[in-house]
């Protein structure tokens, strides 16, 4: 695909640079919806506008900020690096994401402050996860759906299906990337929730 679709602040560097890209997209999102969930804010914002939050995406420029991420464990950061990774082929795939020892709940436990908590509902993680699975599933629709040619070499029409064998990948690479945001999704409220003392 060459399309270039999505939320600015989360999208690869492929999709700006206007080359060929893959799947691999879908799990550099993936980081920057964790890294958001854990923190509150998106890792290249930048308060001058889109040409500067362009250059810090295109450069892979960004930092775990304190004091918002000093609470966070460093398996949880160790995933964001290997999914927020300027090369596409050295991002974690969906399957390694799941393997990851903070996703399968094989990564230590640290205490957590109470500030944990007042983060994570001041964030209200649970509602811009959903928003943000939903835009990113759109945008992959769309992007999937604009960038297949038909046997001419034309784009098709907005009205004409993708053909079946597209149809089965497309809903294949959904359902992993899905899979993917709810370990993810579930990996990040065991971060910030306390556990309970029996």
């Amino acid at each position: 695909m060459k399309t270039v679709c999505g939320t600015p602040g989360y999208c690869a560097p492929e999709i700006l640079r206007g080359c060929a890209y893959g799947p691999e997209v879908d799990m550099w999102s993936l980081g920057i919806i964790t890294y958001i969930l854990l923190c509150g804010f998106e890792p290249f914002y930048d308060e001058r506008g889109d040409q500067y939050m362009f250059k810090r995406i295109l450069n892979c420029e960004y930092d775990f900020v304190s004091p918002w991420w000093d609470d966070v464990s460093l398996n949880a950061k160790d995933l964001v690096k290997k999914l927020i990774v300027l090369d596409p082929k050295k991002r974690l795939t969906t399957f390694q994401a799941l393997q990851h020892p903070w996703v399968t709940g094989k990564a230590a436990n640290f205490a957590h402050m109470d500030t944990a908590q007042k983060k994570l509902q001041e964030f209200n993680a649970r509602r811009k996860l959903k928003a943000a699975v939903k835009a990113v599933v759109a945008s992959t629709r769309l992007g999937s759906a604009s960038c297949h040619n038909n046997q001419d070499g034309n784009k098709p029409s907005q009205n004409q299906p993708l053909g079946p064998e597209n149809e089965a990948e497309e809903k294949v690479a959904e359902k992993e990337a899905a899979a993917s945001l709810i370990e993810i999704q579930e990996a990040v409220f065991q971060e910030k929730m306390p556990e309970e003392e029996p």
